[in-house]
């Protein structure tokens, strides 16, 4: 199933088998696996995805899209070639479809939506009934599968720090008492939870420390490297803000992620420092 999202998303860039398959895997095991005819690890997958300059939580979205809304996939790839012209003509079309059908899902994708607009631009084309119609059903929701987390995941830029935290320390619950999540899922959930802690830290620090606290609680899974040293980070950057230690850790760390070669995770968070206030 997810060899030919692969190979979709690979082709749409012109980027071939042999520079996709690059350092990774061979062309050969690459072909048979986007062809579906094996399988690989979850971890070789994660590092091809670098080769195609895909993050994992937008090549699982991408994999659990209904394929038969076109509409969705288009505003999507949207995103994807940060085309904001389009993306802006394609979010208010499913703002009024929302409005026509009043149908959960297209009033889902009208916020999704418009929270990627909002990604590109700070640009904000949803209303605010439609935001708290999402937030009152994200309240209810008891049974958090891959479908609800991707719509807090894709809308938690418009709600505020305590709301992030109420629903992530509902789903770390979850994780706790969980043995076993589908393999998308596990990886998605981690993502969002650690994009919330991101989104509380610049608003009330306190809240992001006590929501790190409830995240050390859970492990983490040790294949989901990228989250595990994002989570290190922040925790990093939690004890700074609080005084509890100084920047130079702060650069040790990311000095430690190019000895590691992990630069687009290097340039996420030095992206991250360089939008977030610093203390004095």
């Amino acid at each position: 199933m997810y060899g030919k999202y692969f190979k979709q998303l690979r082709k749409k860039q012109d980027i071939s088998l042999k520079d996709a398959a690059a350092n990774v895997i061979s062309t050969s095991q690459l072909s048979r696996w986007e062809n579906g005819r094996s399988n690989i690890s979850f971890e070789t997958v994660i590092n091809l995805l670098d080769n195609i300059h895909i993050r994992a939580n937008e090549f699982i979205m991408y994999c659990n899209l209904n394929p038969t809304n076109s509409l969705t996939h288009k505003i999507f790839n949207a995103y994807q070639r940060k085309g904001i012209t389009e993306l802006k003509h394609l979010t208010l079309k499913q703002i009024k479809q929302s409005k026509t059908s009043k149908n959960r899902f297209d009033l889902f994708l009208a916020v999704a939506a418009a929270n990627f607009y909002f990604d590109l631009t700070n640009i904000r084309l949803i209303s605010k009934f439609d935001i708290l119609n999402v937030k009152s059903i994200l309240s209810s929701t008891s049974y958090w599968n891959y479908y609800y987390i991707s719509v807090w995941g894709n809308t938690l830029a418009f709600y505020d720090p305590t709301f992030n935290f109420k629903i992530a320390s509902r789903i770390l619950t979850i994780l706790k008492n969980q043995t076993t999540l589908e393999f998308g899922t596990e990886y998605y959930t981690w993502c969002t939870i650690l994009n919330a802690l991101i989104r509380i830290i610049p608003e009330k620090i306190e809240l992001a420390k006590k929501l790190s606290l409830k995240i050390n609680k859970v492990s983490i899974p040790n294949s989901f490297l990228s989250i595990r040293l994002k989570k290190r980070f922040m925790d990093i950057y939690i004890k700074y803000q609080l005084h509890e230690s100084d920047k130079e850790e702060l650069n040790k760390f990311l000095y430690s992620l190019e000895n590691l070669q992990l630069i687009d995770l290097k340039n996420e968070l030095e992206y991250f420092l360089s939008n977030t206030k610093m203390r004095n």
